[in-house]
């Protein structure tokens, strides 16, 4: 996977683009919002994110060691943040 694939997937989500959108882009959009969820309440998933999207570790990072079973567990603090 590029390193830029997962920033490049989440640019194009607000902007209208020609042509459909393919299953693993509504997969891969999915993932990365829960995993979003995920890291605000899990530092393991935090470091791990933030590690990728300053493209200091491979995208791959986010779906190792366990991480997506962190994502897919139920979370006791992570919320989606609302605006104040």
């Amino acid at each position: 996977m590029p390193s830029g694939f997962i920033l490049n997937i989440r640019d194009i989500r607000g902007f209208p683009v020609e042509g459909r959108r393919t299953k693993a882009d509504r997969l891969v959009n999915r993932y990365l919002d829960r995993y979003r969820i995920a890291a605000s309440a899990d530092p393991l998933l935090g470091t791990a994110f933030l590690g990728v999207t300053n493209m200091m570790d491979p995208p791959t990072r986010l779906m190792a060691g366990g991480h997506i079973l962190r994502v897919f567990r139920p979370a006791k603090k992570a919320t989606i943040a609302s605006p104040a």
